[in-house]
């Protein structure tokens, strides 16, 4: 289960299934930063805008772009939000908002109101709490590439960090692949295809070793 609080952020602003309101755009990361300020202003919480009336508890609020008619519409989207949560949890996957105590630091530290309001993945989550090493490279190079991204991630993994990197095919792939094979972690910070990714039989042992996230 997630928070009253998680609840509003995430159907203020991620994309779900269409149920009527598929036209009302999600905040992005800068409105949503934005918006979540001005509630703490007013000694608000977002969890609020579901107990009550958003146009009441919104009456101060004046933004021409984040409107309070886009912001019911959004919150009108509950059903649909506790099929996509259930589809998520079956899937194995898991949720953390901005306003959760193990949010990554160092994203809002580096980010600020930018940073992402919601993370998905899979996995060891605690693993975003440490430092680690980003490798990133090409998806089309050479064997010997390759073997050099492996040995690096081992080498990474070996001087006890995590390897850091986009897990696309190619170097990224390889850096991390190297560092879980010498037993270290490896964090992935995937664009998309999250799903796809957890299900693959190269990173389903390593998810339930708790060595990837």
């Amino acid at each position: 289960m997630i928070s009253p609080t998680a609840q509003a952020i995430l159907l203020l602003t991620t994309h779900l299934t269409s149920n009527g309101n598929g036209s009302v755009r999600p905040l992005t990361p800068a409105e949503w930063g934005r918006f979540a300020e001005w509630l703490q202003k007013q000694s608000l919480t977002p969890e609020m805008l579901l107990q009550g009336s958003p146009r009441t508890i919104l009456k101060d609020w004046r933004d021409t772009r984040i409107t309070v008619e886009r912001i019911e519409a959004l919150l009108d989207r509950g059903s649909t939000l506790a099929f996509a949560l259930e589809k998520w949890f079956r899937s194995g996957l898991w949720v953390i908002t901005r306003a959760d105590p193990d949010y990554p630091p160092r994203l809002k530290q580096r980010l600020g109101k930018q940073a992402p309001a919601v993370l998905f993945g899979s996995g060891n989550r605690h693993l975003l709490q440490q430092g680690g090493v980003a490798v990133v490279g090409s998806r089309n190079v050479k064997e010997a590439d390759l073997q050099y991204s492996r040995e690096l991630g081992a080498r990474v993994a070996r001087c006890g960090y995590s390897v850091i990197s986009g897990g696309a095919r190619g170097v990224d792939e390889a850096a991390m692949l190297g560092a879980l094979e010498v037993e270290g972690t490896a964090v992935g910070v995937l664009s998309n295809s999250l799903l796809r990714a957890c299900s693959s039989q190269k990173y389903r042992d390593f998810l339930r070793q708790k060595s990837l996230v």
